[in-house]
């Protein structure tokens, strides 16, 4: 938990997925096979992310799927 210093009367606590899809079972070479039944971990999140990131110029008109975030 991280204290908010703009509001620190209110905790909150948000918990994000390393990975966001499991590509253990996935066959990496015939992605068209299962990509369009595949979800991500926690869509809320992901949708609320892919939402911020086509407001930047260079995601318009992309489609975006997140599979894990960066360390």
């Amino acid at each position: 938990m991280k204290t908010d210093p703009y509001d620190p009367q209110i905790k909150w606590v948000l918990t994000l997925q390393k990975q966001h899809i499991d590509l253990s079972t996935k066959d990496l070479k015939k992605p068209d096979a299962w990509w369009n039944q595949t979800k991500e971990a926690d869509e809320k999140i992901a949708t609320k992310i892919k939402a911020k990131m086509l407001t930047y110029s260079q995601f318009k008109g992309e489609t975006l799927e997140s599979l894990a975030f960066p360390k």
